[in-house]
């Protein structure tokens, strides 16, 4: 009987200290705030971005678009520094993926936080969390401090800032639309890092294979094109339009109205819609959560 007490105050004991799924995601943020490397990767996004901003000032066609009150201005800040936001914040996000669920296991942490109570799946979704957030704070800074540059801008090549006043909501509105491909583009990146990283289980497995995702994707396009150069299969141009990286390109021209100029590096070598490559990205997501959630909960931690 005393054993059987002592058992069952035992497991209300664990069963009180289990960390809530809310504090095992205040618990990864604290950890990614306290790397050095987070900080220096967001000194140096915010360095470029003020670099580029800077280019971008010098441009002739610049103070010629603040002078007319055209619209352009806000196009070319939209395509050039949120593209570089885009593209370099998938790139922290990766980073700062494989690092939180790699070194867990590389240093044998998992462990500790298994004992405690905590399920695989559940540390699994609250490092997802904590990414999620992270974007989501990225995106909103991002856009703050890129506004306070383009203010800067109009302030210093047209003297004032009328050109705000005067633009129709439908600049805002495509603006907008921007925002939420880039946003698309950071959620079903970190699920692509995070499952890598869950199926190696390793720091320098998952950061490899995730960094070199979108390069094969979007390098891959340029061999495709080439097969179709010399059969002359059509093939080789349609299987491009299935590949996550030309589709995340081309996603943020397909979701704006075609007068809206953006750039579209490596994109499909064939034409698809807006509905078809949101269906696309839906699916590669939905596969990496499915991989990544399956091997955390049938993969038992032993090493």
């Amino acid at each position: 009987m005393s054993t059987l007490i002592g058992n069952t105050q035992a497991s209300g004991v664990v069963s009180a200290r289990r960390p809530s799924f809310f504090g095992l995601v205040q618990g990864e943020l604290i950890k990614l705030s306290r790397q050095w490397m987070t900080w220096i990767m967001v000194l140096c996004l915010v360095a470029g971005t003020a670099l580029l901003q800077v280019i971008i000032a010098r441009f002739g066609s610049t103070q010629h678009d603040i002078q007319i009150q055209s619209p352009n201005f806000f196009y070319s800040e939209m395509d050039m520094t949120l593209l570089i936001m885009r593209a370099f914040g998938g790139i922290f996000l990766m980073i700062l993926t494989a690092y939180l669920i790699g070194m867990e296991y590389q240093n044998g942490t998992v462990r500790i936080i298994l004992a405690r109570g905590v399920g695989r799946v559940q540390l699994l979704l609250a490092k997802f969390t904590a990414l999620l957030v992270i974007a989501i704070e990225l995106c909103v800074l991002g856009v703050l401090y890129n506004a306070l540059l383009t203010l800067i801008t109009l302030f210093a090549l047209g003297g004032n800032l009328d050109i705000i006043s005067k633009m129709s909501s439908s600049v805002w509105s495509n603006i907008g639309l921007y925002l939420i491909s880039m946003l698309i583009s950071f959620v079903v990146t970190i699920l692509m890092a995070m499952t890598v990283t869950a199926l190696g289980r390793s720091l320098a497995f998952g950061m490899s294979i995730a960094l070199a995702w979108f390069a094969v994707d979007n390098i891959g396009t340029l061999f495709l094109r080439l097969g179709y150069m010399f059969t002359k299969q059509q093939f080789f141009l349609d299987i491009t339009a299935y590949l996550l990286g030309p589709v995340l390109n081309v996603l943020p021209a397909k979701m704006l109205p075609q007068d809206v100029r953006v750039s579209q590096t490596f994109s499909p070598w064939i034409d698809i819609s807006e509905s078809r490559a949101l269906v696309t990205i839906l699916v590669y997501a939905l596969v990496f959560a499915v991989v990544s959630i399956v091997i955390t909960w049938k993969r038992d931690v032993h090493e």
